[in-house]
């Protein structure tokens, strides 16, 4: 499983670049902080192949965060 996380200045190309990388087999979950980044990855994917495939997930930072953390209070794993 590739597990990859990218860090870069704003302009470097990582949007096209996670895009590019993305493909219609394996499963991807892209989080990013901002909801007008989960709408830009959004647009470069329907411009890639006209719709989100359902094995790409897009969500920002605190939409995945929130249910995941709630889940592990909810399992004692965190209090």
């Amino acid at each position: 499983m590739d597990k990859r996380v990218i860090f870069a200045v704003a302009g470097s190309g990582k949007t096209t670049y996670i895009i590019n990388k993305l493909d219609l087999i394996n499963k991807s979950i892209i989080v990013t902080y901002t909801n007008n980044n989960v709408e830009n990855i959004r647009h470069g994917i329907i411009k890639k192949w006209g719709y989100v495939p359902e094995n790409i997930k897009i969500l920002s930072y605190f939409s995945f965060y929130i249910p995941f953390a709630i889940n592990l209070y909810f399992q004692g794993l965190i209090r």
